[in-house]
């Protein structure tokens, strides 16, 4: 269960750039895996239905085999900005950052429920810059974008993150691009996305995760509105 809070400010200037200014938190319930006593009820309920790639896991059993559940709970704070300057139109320069934390993570608590001492690594970001169109509505209409996002293993749940940079999951770090107008309402989109992992699962850290699981795509998207 999730309960989800939002809110967003807009603020126009005199020569029409426009400041977006977000702010939403999410609230995952009953999302932390619970360990199995050695005497009682089975608490595989506690396993997660999907997941990517990413997030902490312990095995419930103690045992090092599955199933396995999510060692932290999962609140996160998202902070979002927007700014759209028009100086330059018809070309848009457009800025945007966005911040996350996931101020569910306590250390102390994993280590008294798991019997693991988990670091804690829990911030995201993601800052980028798109020059062109806003929107690719017409004939000719193009954009260019860059991005660089660093998503720390426990930052966001890695069920529901972009399934194509890095192949979907958290625990990875850059993607690029531009967009083409074909005709009224169809565009062609190029993306490069390149990621490597940050800082491997949690138990290899102490012995090391060897090389960092690195996945490179090349995206070629013909998109059509109708």
């Amino acid at each position: 269960m999730a309960v989800r809070c939002a809110d967003r400010t807009d603020w126009k200037f005199q020569n029409q750039s426009q400041l977006q200014l977000g702010l939403a938190y999410y609230d995952y319930r009953n999302i932390e895996g619970q360990p199995q006593p050695l005497v009682g009820l089975s608490t595989d309920w506690t396993v997660p239905d999907y997941m990517q790639k990413g997030n902490s896991v312990f095995d419930l059993s103690g045992t090092g085999n599955p199933p396995y559940g999510l060692v932290a709970d999962y609140n996160i704070l998202n902070f979002t900005a927007r700014y759209d300057l028009v100086r330059f139109a018809p070309t848009h320069v457009i800025l945007s950052a966005d911040y996350a934390r996931n101020i569910g993570f306590d250390a102390a608590e994993i280590l008294a429920r798991t019997g693991l001492d988990v670091e804690e690594r829990a911030d995201a970001y993601q800052v980028g810059v798109t020059v062109g169109w806003p929107e690719i509505a017409k004939r000719r209409d193009w954009q260019v974008f860059s991005f660089y996002r660093h998503v720390e293993r426990d930052a966001v749940l890695d069920a529901f993150t972009d399934s194509d940079f890095h192949l979907g999951g958290t625990d990875a770090r850059l993607d690029c691009g531009g967009s083409y107008g074909l005709a009224d309402n169809t565009w062609l989109t190029m993306k490069y996305m390149t990621a490597d992992e940050i800082h491997g699962n949690y138990l290899t850290d102490a012995v090391g995760s060897g090389v960092p699981l690195g996945i490179d795509v090349l995206q070629l998207d013909i998109n059509a509105k109708f």
